[in-house]
C-alpha cells in the first residue's frame, strides 16, 4: 500500500560518506577531527532530509513539519567511528587512499551501516508520529498499516498490510520502511485491529461481533527480536 520515502536521505547520506572517505587525511592528528565534521555533517543531513520526509505524514498544510531527533543510540555509532580512528592510528606516512582502506579494515564502514539503517528507522518513526499528529483532530480519518510488498517485505509486515492501526505507539521494526495510510472510516475495508503487543484483534466496533484475539506467532516473536540487532 506504500512505503516511507527514505531513498533520498539514503542516497545523499551515502553520497556524503563517499565524498568523506575520498578526503581522507592521511596525518593521524587530523582524523578525529575529520570524523567529527563527518558526524556534524551526517547529523544536519539526517535532519534536514528526515525532517522533510516526516512532514509528507501531514495533511496538507497541518502540522508544522517536524525536525528529526535521532535516538541517542546514534552516538554510540558515531563512537565506535572514533575508536576506528584511533585504531587505524598506524597509518602514519599513507596517503589518503591507504589511510581510507585502513579505516575501513578497522570497522568504520560497519559502523557507517549502522549509522544508515538507524537513520532510516528513526526517519520511518518521525514519520508515523507526524502521521498520528496530522489526523488527531479528525474521528472520519482513520490510520491503515501500509506495506511495500515487494520481495523485501517480511512476513510481519505483509500480514499487517491493512489493518487499522489505532494505538499511537505503535511502530515499524527498525530497518522497516512501512507507513501509515490515512483513509476515510467509511472506506475502509476492514481486516483487524492491529495491537501494541503485536496481535490482531477483530474488534466489534468494526466487525459487530464477539472480540477475538490471536496472539503473536513465534515466527512474529522472532522477527521482532531479530529486528533490534539492526541497532
Amino acid at each position: 500500500m506504500g512505503t516511507v520515502p527514505t531513498n533520498r536521505m539514503e542516497r545523499e547520506l551515502r553520497a556524503l560518506y563517499l565524498r568523506w572517505l575520498a578526503g581522507m587525511p592521511s596525518d593521524p592528528d587530523e582524523i578525529k577531527a575529520y570524523i567529527t565534521l563527518f558526524e556534524r555533517q551526517s547529523r544536519a543531513l539526517i535532519a534536514r532530509l528526515g525532517g522533510q520526509v516526516a512532514s509528507l505524514g501531514a495533511l496538507t498544510g497541518f502540522p508544522v513539519p517536524k525536525v528529526l531527533e535521532l535516538s541517542p543510540v546514534v552516538g554510540k555509532v558515531y563512537d565506535e567511528m572514533k575508536q576506528a580512528a584511533i585504531k587505524s592510528s598506524i597509518i602514519a606516512g599513507l596517503n589518503s587512499k591507504d589511510a581510507a582502506r585502513q579505516m575501513l579494515n578497522v570497522g568504520l564502514d560497519s559502523s557507517y551501516k549502522r549509522l544508515e539503517r538507524l537513520a532510516r528507522t528513526e526517519t520511518v518513526s518521525a514519520y508515523w508520529s507526524n502521521t498520528w499528529d496530522s489526523v488527531a483532530e479528525f474521528d472520519e480519518i482513520v490510520l491503515l498499516w501500509g506495506s511495500e510488498i515487494s520481495e523485501r517485505t517480511c512476513d510481519y509486515c505483509i500480514e499487517r498490510d491493512g489493518l487499522v492501526v489505532e494505538d499511537p505507539s505503535i511502530r515499524d521494526h527498525p530497518n522497516g520502511r512501512c507507513t501509515l495510510i490515512p483513509t476515510l472510516r467509511s472506506k475502509v475495508e476492514y481486516k483487524g485491529t492491529l495491537n501494541p503487543d503485536g496481535s490482531i484483534t477483530q474488534d466489534p466496533e468494526w466487525t459487530g461481533a464477539r472480540s477475538k484475539t490471536r496472539a503473536p506467532t513465534a515466527g512474529e516473536r522472532n522477527q521482532s527480536i531479530s529486528s533490534t540487532d539492526d541497532y
